[in-house]
């Protein structure tokens, strides 16, 4: 995928990146005189520093082919300089790349920006930013390498365009993870075969990162056990309080805020008169999640579980009937912001079946949805010991 200019919004202010430093393509020194800097050079020709690795491509090695032949003739016949003269050409095109090679490399520094959340099977885009410190020179044909720790697959993104003086560029990579868990991705140095393709270099050393992926959504079926009224988030009660449904009108008493007096029956009793509205209910549900490996042992039903806790936990977070969660020994977790809900999903993308496990669930009273396997990998909740749904 080609690399697209940065925006005006400063990709530091969006809250959707985890952004990492920038890397550099190498460790940074101290000043070094020309001797020093000389006998470096010619010494990392022979043996290159960690994360400067050279590897020959097929023309770098018919390349040298050549110099060899060109060099046995050459001796071979001493008398004749125009065999001296073509190897000293082809030994001065490898000199000749790799000043050119340095000079592109020189000044180039990446970073890597991730998602702020993964999800299984969904598609999400991970970012590496190049820039060019350089003040006059444009850095071109770079390339980088990037991958998952559990697919193993190299994916290459490429630099198609140049990259200008103090410029800025991003190479996308549309990751599809594959399972829940915990992952990692890893990003090589700069690589490139600039400018003759003889030998394929790498600058700097490459950086690697974790992430959460949180189970995938699923279809599934919830519903209130017949014959069951329990209270839920949202419902009012005839007690008076602070939601927005109107119960009565009243007179004003002193400390009564001055945003609920009722103007309309002010003026018409001449008396200042304030709204009673009804008290909101801040019931809700509780959702347990229990993984002992002496019910789950199918692991396809458990990833089931683990999909179906994530989708009924979010569907009731934005429907405002989410009061809290918790997992096994854990503490109750109150779900009151989106974040707490994530949370709960990195949990579930980190639990596996736990040995030796009791269940707990009459600590946490009514209105508590748990789940048992059913048959045929289905998964099944109950609230409150009534079955209410299934995946």
């Amino acid at each position: 995928m080609s690399p697209q200019s940065t925006t005006e919004t400063p990709i530091e202010a969006r809250p959707e990146y985890k952004i990492s430093d920038w890397a550099d393509t190498g460790p940074r020194r101290r000043k070094r005189t020309f001797n020093e800097l000389l006998w470096r050079a010619m010494w990392n020709i022979i043996l290159p520093t960690k994360g400067n690795p050279i590897g020959l491509t097929p023309t770098g090695f018919v390349h040298i082919m050549v110099s060899v032949g060109l060099l046995s003739a050459a001796y071979a016949s001493s008398s004749n300089n125009i065999l001296f003269m073509a190897l000293s050409l082809v030994l001065s095109t490898l000199i000749l790349s790799g000043l050119l090679s340095w000079m592109n490399f020189r000044g180039g520094r990446w970073r890597l920006l991730l998602p702020a959340h993964f999800r299984m099977d969904e598609p999400a885009p991970i970012t590496v930013e190049l820039w060019n410190t350089k003040r006059l020179l444009p850095t071109c044909c770079l390339w980088v390498n990037i991958r998952s720790q559990k697919e193993a697959k190299w994916e290459r993104l490429y630099l198609e365009e140049r990259l200008d003086p103090d410029q800025q560029a991003q190479l996308e990579w549309l990751f599809t993870p594959r399972a829940r868990g915990v992952d990692h991705i890893e990003v090589s140095g700069l690589e490139s075969q600039f400018p003759f393709g003889f030998l394929r270099k790498m600058m700097g050393i490459g950086m690697e990162r974790e992430i959460v992926v949180t189970p995938r959504r699923v279809d599934y079926d919830f519903r209130m056990p017949v014959g069951r009224r329990g209270r839920q988030m949202g419902a009012f009660t005839r007690r008076p309080g602070s939601g927005a449904e109107l119960m009565n009108i009243r007179r004003y008493q002193r400390g009564d805020p001055q945003k609920i007096v009722h103007w309309k029956a002010t003026a018409r009793t001449r008396q200042l008169m304030v709204r009673q509205t009804e008290e909101e209910n801040r019931d809700g549900y509780i959702i347990f999640v229990e993984t002992p490996d002496s019910i789950w042992r199918e692991p396809a039903q458990f990833e089931r579980l683990c999909s179906f806790a994530a989708s009924l936990a979010e569907d009731l977070f934005r429907e405002s009937r989410l009061v809290g969660v918790a997992m096994n020994d854990e503490p109750l977790l109150v779900i009151k912001r989106l974040h707490d809900l994530q949370l709960f999903l990195e949990m579930l993308a980190r639990a596996e079946p736990t040995p030796g496990y009791k269940s707990a669930s009459e600590h946490y009273g009514s209105n508590l949805i748990t789940f048992k396997p059913g048959t045929k990998n289905q998964v099944h909740a109950y609230l409150t010991g009534n079955l209410a749904g299934s995946a």
